[in-house]
């Protein structure tokens, strides 16, 4: 008795045409465009925005992957087979380009750029709509603090550095300017602190570095011309020229201030001599 001749097996039901299909990544990339533009140009909120544009990057480059390395292909029994597209896909959703992507077409915050340098009330207020706009990028609070030191509103200034702190902006330059607000304020021994903070970041800045310590200098040289504290700031503000005069520029400021803060000291010498 022969045995019975296997059955075929059967056609999956389930499985799409070519216009099925055709027709799903039409629909698919409409969508994305969509949620992308909305991310973009602002109609989602700022908190989900920069997710979404991330997700559409991450998800068009693995597609993009996908076409040129072909489809991706299921095996349950091994598990799931894709290979470099799942590796793009996870790549661009870490690296995360989404605020820096609306950062570059956010009007306000190139309306604050450019209206920076004219030290008005218009800057400053491009640079806070471009902060509450993009909440999670440290430039237009960075910027924003710009704005409010170009208009002598240091105390503002530094509050907003501080914040930019928080979200990831350049320490060096960042406590470099917290350093110079203070000193405005003539808070010198904060300027000090932040300013010898900023040389330590900066060691790779040579001139951020070299501009720190001389920052530091002047804050020095206040703290001793007021009588605050004893020889400790004369001698640290004098190292603190001398090293800026190694590296910084220009030196004519540094040089002169040096040789004001040795002639007062030469001066005190002298007249505690006569007495």
């Amino acid at each position: 008795m022969s045995s019975p001749a296997p059955t075929p097996p059967a056609a999956n039901q389930n499985t799409p045409t070519f216009g099925q299909g055709t027709a799903a990544f039409v629909v698919s990339c409409i969508f994305l465009a969509i949620l992308f533009a909305s991310a973009l140009f602002g109609f989602l909120p700022p908190n989900l925005a920069a997710r979404v544009v991330t997700l559409c990057i991450a998800v068009a480059g693995s597609g993009f992957t996908m076409f040129l390395l072909g489809n991706m292909s299921w095996d349950l029994p091994n598990g799931l087979k894709i290979g470099e597209p799942l590796g793009v896909f996870v790549l661009l959703f870490i690296w995360n380009p989404g605020p820096e992507l609306q950062a570059y077409v956010n009007s306000a915050l190139s309306k604050c750029e450019t209206n920076l340098d004219t030290g008005s009330d218009i800057a400053e207020s491009y640079c806070e709509q471009a902060a509450k706009e993009l909440p999670d990028n440290p430039r237009p609070v960075f910027l924003l603090g710009v704005a409010q030191s170009n208009r002598g509103n240091y105390a503002e200034a530094i509050r907003s550095w501080s914040k930019a702190l928080d979200l990831g902006a350049d320490p060096a330059l960042t406590h470099y300017n917290i350093a110079y607000a203070k000193y405005q304020l003539g808070d010198y021994q904060g300027a000090i602190d932040a300013a010898s903070t900023a040389a330590d970041d900066a060691a790779a800045k040579s001139g951020l570095r070299a501009r720190s310590w001389f920052l530091v200098a002047e804050a020095e040289n206040a703290l001793w011309d007021a009588g605050k504290g004893d020889n400790a700031h004369f001698v640290k503000a004098r190292e603190m020229y001398l090293a800026f005069l190694e590296d910084g520029s220009p030196k004519y400021k540094a040089e002169g201030n040096l040789a004001c803060l040795l002639a007062v000291k030469a001066a005190l010498i002298s007249d505690a001599a006569e007495k």
